[in-house]
């Protein structure tokens, strides 16, 4: 074995490594989601309506997508997708 043979082997299992770290931490995010798509979700920043999940896998938490809404759970006249963290949950 020469020494570049040794470092594309050693890449290669460092990849694999990552993929897996990666893949744990999506199934571990997923697994303890308790929203689903249409809920209403509310952080500190204040409360959208999810119309998609994704996951941060830097800090194991969900990631929301959608429009904001008021505290009266109306429509905010500013249509933009909002992002709100899992692990920035206000629990009423």
């Amino acid at each position: 074995m020469t020494r570049e043979e040794y470092d594309r082997a050693l890449m290669d299992i460092d990849a694999n490594a990552t993929s897996a770290r990666n893949q744990l931490a999506i199934d571990y995010c997923l697994e303890h989601n308790t929203v689903k798509l249409g809920d209403f979700f509310t952080d500190h920043n204040g409360t959208i309506k999810v119309e998609a999940i994704s996951v941060c896998v830097a800090n194991l938490c969900c990631v929301y997508y959608g429009p904001g809404y008021t505290k009266k759970l109306k429509p905010k006249k500013n249509t933009d997708q909002v992002k709100a963290w899992q692990c920035n949950e206000v629990k009423p």
